[in-house]
């Protein structure tokens, strides 16, 4: 029977180092609805996810990359405003379409009903 953890291991096992992002070397594009990544001298993520880092109410600092193919992170950027133009414009979309919360402008009717509101 094989063993799965050695091979889950070997392709998790980073050293648990956070590796921080020169923004110069990087370059954002829109692949139809997903982000693309490209860091110079390496490598091209086809889709990459934006998250942001806690604390979360720091919305511009510390967003991370993750490669959404497999979920492994690709690295860290200190602050959003250190990506120029409209790359800056492309990770915050990404990041509006993960962290989305719709805002309640009226309530029209409400009714209590079995101990429930609805």
């Amino acid at each position: 029977m094989p063993d799965w953890t050695l091979d889950y291991k070997d392709q998790t096992d980073d050293g648990g180092e956070l590796e921080y992002l020169d923004p110069s070397a990087l370059t954002f594009a829109q692949r139809g609805d997903a982000l693309m990544l490209t860091v110079q001298d390496d490598r091209t993520y086809l889709k990459v996810r934006a998250v942001r880092a806690f604390p979360l109410s720091e919305l511009h600092e510390f967003i991370g990359l993750l490669d959404a193919v497999n979920g492994h992170e690709i690295g860290m950027l200190r602050h959003l405003n250190d990506i120029e133009g409209e790359a800056r414009s492309l990770v915050q979309q990404e990041i509006d379409k993960r962290y989305f919360v719709p805002k309640i402008h009226k309530i029209n009717e409400a009714k209590k009903e079995f101990g429930a509101i609805y």
